[in-house]
């Protein structure tokens, strides 16, 4: 569990954060619409930011006293999950997987929740739309037992139940190419590719969520004065679990991709050995054909006089004879050999 306590807390932020001298926070072009809604609670306030601006982040970290790396880290994607514990709140960066357009690939939102005293400040985009729900199924809700603690660790469980779903429809899928792959001859290389690349993605995902939840378990008690780690806790279970499930698809999808890979190989090897038989065997008539396609003395050609002792035709059926009987005695040794 990290301890950032030392880091020197800003008096003011002025447009701009400080330490990072004149950088801007990064924009978006054609972002989603910048929403924001607030809820009033017994003891604290709950402040939920979709797609914000960096004006409303600068206006929540002047007003709490948020640290601006902290800030910043929660405006931009891409960082890594942590759980950063200071004297006066928990800051949390979590990422969830949600599928895309058309539900072909899977791509991870960041979710980043900053816990005080007496407020909750959950940042996150439009891809996460499971925050905003619960937002409004606890909205109405003023009673003594709600805290900024047991929110968070709804928020979580809810959001884990969504890895769920999704790992429910991943493993469907693992089905559906199991019997495509040891059923049928053709390559279902492209079917399986899309499915490795959801798996990896949950996979990289729940990867770091472990170790942030569990730090986040011993701390959450001491922090809030609250009971909660049996709570969140159980989070963290599920976060293993879901873990082992992935990591379960994940060797299940490669034994598929290889066993693709091995039956289309097969396949590709069947059609080799025909077409290279078929060549093999064409090899005599082909050979006799250009030698008597040849502007030489050869006997029962042209130029000598044809043979017709067999009638008309008789050195085309000669040609024919012999190379049938030439294919059938390699057929017959390719056989001996067991090579066909």
């Amino acid at each position: 569990m990290s301890k950032n306590s030392e880091m020197p807390k800003p008096q003011k932020l002025h447009g701009l954060f400080g330490i990072f001298a004149g950088k801007q926070l990064g924009t978006v072009v054609n972002a989603p619409t910048s929403s924001i809604i607030r809820q009033n609670y017994k003891g604290f306030e709950w402040i939920d930011l979709e797609n914000p601006k960096e004006e409303d982040l600068l206006a929540i970290a002047s007003k709490y006293n948020l640290h601006d790396v902290q800030i910043r880290q929660a405006h931009n994607k891409g960082q890594i999950s942590q759980v950063v514990i200071e004297d006066d709140y928990i800051f949390l960066i979590l990422h969830f997987p949600y599928t895309t357009v058309g539900e072909q690939r899977i791509a991870s939102s960041q979710v980043s929740i900053f816990l005080g005293k007496n407020y909750l400040v959950t940042i996150h985009d439009h891809s996460t739309p499971t925050i905003r729900q619960c937002f409004n199924e606890h909205k109405d809700d003023h009673g003594e037992d709600k805290s900024q603690g047991k929110i968070v660790f709804h928020l979580i469980e809810h959001l884990l139940k969504d890895v769920d779903l999704l790992l429910a429809g991943v493993s469907t899928d693992l089905d559906e190419i199991e019997e495509r792959v040891f059923n049928d001859a053709r390559s279902d290389a492209f079917e399986i590719g899309i499915l490795r690349q959801k798996i990896m993605r949950l996979r990289r995902t729940l990867a770091m969520q472990k170790s942030v939840l569990e730090e986040l378990d011993g701390a959450i008690d001491k922090f809030t004065g609250e009971h909660l780690a049996r709570y969140y806790r159980s989070n963290t279970n599920v976060t293993r679990k879901l873990w082992e499930t992935v990591e379960e698809a994940r060797e299940s999808i490669e034994i598929y991709k290889d066993a693709d890979f091995t039956t289309s190989t097969e396949q590709t090897n069947k059609i080799l050995e025909a077409l290279t038989l078929v060549f093999t065997l064409t090899i005599p008539a082909t050979l006799i054909g250009s030698l008597y396609g040849m502007n030489v003395l050869l006997p029962g050609g042209i130029e000598t006089g044809s043979w017709t002792f067999l009638g008309d035709y008789t050195m085309f059926k000669l040609i024919i004879t012999v190379s049938v009987l030439a294919a059938v005695s390699m057929l017959l040794y390719f056989k001996y050999k067991k090579w066909s």
